[in-house]
């Protein structure tokens, strides 16, 4: 069943079930999180999978390039999911026996009406000043860095640069107040079609630029670009 996003003004109904393979799920959204048990990536991975969907579509990382082709994003050995509505948002907390994951949904902002972004922290709009701070606060933790390029959306501040004889991505999010280097998977200047790009190991950071139309992207969304003159 598909809702509207009036229906998180409810009151909601603490639901709590089990799953086979012996997770707890407890949904405080009324239904609209909920998750599945994969027998057959069970069976694939040796120990109990699941998918977890938001309003019947899938989540999926920031750093997804096509979410119509990408798959879920897969929780294993899982003990405890939970859903629970913060304002416009779905947090869902994922507990196993080591470790616990916490993602945001922005419920208002399906991709593509097939898929939400899941991020690890709540998207928040902040001001050119905010971003700048944030910025001279990188100039003065890490002065040998060389920024080429410094974006900024809700989902925090990016400057992609050189580092030494490599290319760097250093961000902040939206909540926080300094910026720090992030570990990447991707982190590139691709000179013949004009493209920067970067994606975080984990998958939560994506950086985009494209120099043919002066286009910038920070995790899948429009950004604003500062300069970095001093």
């Amino acid at each position: 069943m598909q809702v509207t996003p009036t229906t998180l003004n409810t009151i909601p109904q603490i639901n709590e079930y089990n799953l086979e393979g012996g997770v707890v799920i407890r949904d405080k959204t009324n239904g609209i999180g909920k998750a599945i048990f994969s027998s057959e990536l069970t069976e694939k991975h040796k120990t109990s999978v699941y998918q977890v969907f938001i309003n019947n579509k899938k989540l999926v990382y920031p750093t997804c390039s096509d979410p119509g082709s990408s798959m879920n994003i897969l929780f294993g050995g899982s003990l405890n999911i939970t859903f629970k509505q913060k304002g416009e948002f779905i947090k869902i907390t994922e507990k196993d026996e080591s470790s616990k994951s916490v993602f945001y949904v922005d419920f208002n902002k399906p991709i593509n009406k097939i898929a939400y972004a899941a991020y690890t922290y709540i998207p928040k709009e902040i001001t050119e000043e905010d971003a700048m701070q944030k910025v001279e606060s990188l100039r003065r933790d890490f002065p040998n860095f060389e920024g080429e390029i410094a974006i900024y959306n809700r989902h925090g501040v990016a400057v992609f640069g050189c580092d030494g004889n490599n290319y760097a991505l250093y961000w902040a999010g939206p909540h926080q107040d300094k910026i720090t280097k992030i570990e990447c998977s991707i982190c590139a200047r691709y000179r013949d079609g004009g493209t920067s790009i970067a994606k975080s190991k984990d998958e939560s950071v994506h950086f985009q630029y494209f120099f043919d139309d002066f286009s910038y992207y920070l995790n899948a969304e429009t950004a604003k670009h500062i300069s970095l003159a001093k």
